[in-house]
């Protein structure tokens, strides 16, 4: 068994398509994850941003009467549970998760007007806290 563990393992390698690395999260300190990356809870756990599911926010180059809203969703897991997690960037920017707080700080980048972006281009910045109990 290990044999084959070992080759797929080789042959993965040699494709090129080898999973990236989870990054590692330290409580309090904001982060980075771009879509489809995925982020190790302290502990046994992984959040991962799934995908920006709407951007009405207003373009930097454009005045508009409301600054809108971006909605991000992230798939949260663990040994025992595993949640869908949706926050905005003009509404409710935290949720909670097991024992954490999961914080939208903020969506990059900003849009122009006139450009389109893809959900290559989005980052969120995050921020995991201890819930308040």
């Amino acid at each position: 068994m290990r044999a084959r563990h070992a080759l797929l393992a080789l042959v993965l390698t040699a494709c090129g398509h080898v999973a990236p690395q989870a990054v590692e999260i330290v409580p309090g300190e904001e982060f980075a994850l771009s879509v489809a990356a995925s982020a190790a809870l302290p502990g046994e756990g992984l959040l991962e941003f799934a995908q920006v599911v709407s951007d009405s926010r207003c373009p930097v180059d454009v005045q508009c009467i409301w600054a809108g809203d971006a909605v991000v969703a992230l798939r949260a897991s663990d040994v025992n549970d595993s949640a869908s997690l949706t926050l905005h960037t003009g509404g409710p920017s935290s949720a909670s998760f097991g024992r954490w707080e999961i914080e939208l700080v903020e969506l990059r980048p900003l849009p122009r007007e006139g450009i389109a972006l893809s959900q290559a281009d989005y980052e969120a910045v995050l921020r995991l806290r201890e819930a308040v109990r």
